[in-house]
């Protein structure tokens, strides 16, 4: 009697272990995912340029003229900010994503994944790429491939029997 007492204490006890256990692992996969997702926010916020701003509050200044520079530059800030806030929360369009992958990866991997993300290497090629990407020329270089491609499709299109869009 004393035998299967002592056996099912174990049997509960190594339970509880292995239920502590998962709930840590559960706990640091967690904030694995957490801190990913920060840091590829962080890397994606670098996106949200003067430009980009600029355009999202074009009607806000056009029907606002007047307004001093200043004060445009705060309502820059602030529109950023809650941009970044609304894309990033843990319901918002960024983290659902990010979330969305996470299933086909372990924790170690998602560790790896913020390793690179916070590598100062990694930093500075991103931002070269991106201020890259934002100069005249490359500017010039995507348009000229977008009405390229525009035309391509109007080809494919023609060649079908429809009729062209431009």
């Amino acid at each position: 009697m004393s035998y299967r007492i002592g056996v099912l204490i174990c049997y509960f006890c190594s339970l509880t272990m292995s239920s502590i256990a998962n709930a840590q692992d559960d706990q640091r996969r967690e904030a694995a995912i957490d801190k990913l997702i920060q840091v590829q926010a962080e890397t994606a916020n670098s996106f949200l340029d003067d430009s980009t701003l600029e355009m999202l509050m074009f009607r806000f200044r056009k029907v606002n003229t007047g307004v001093s520079e200043d004060i445009w530059h705060q309502i820059k800030i602030d529109v950023k900010l809650s941009l970044f806030k609304i894309l990033t929360e843990r319901n918002g369009p960024f983290a659902l994503s990010v979330r969305e992958i996470m299933p086909q990866f372990t924790t170690d991997e998602i560790d790896k994944l913020i390793a690179i993300y916070s590598d100062p290497l990694f930093i500075k090629y991103s931002d070269t790429a991106l201020a890259t990407m934002r100069k005249p020329n490359t500017i010039l270089a995507i348009r000229i491939a977008i009405e390229r491609s525009v035309v391509e499709m109007n080809d494919s299109v023609i060649k079908r029997g429809l009729k062209p869009a431009y």
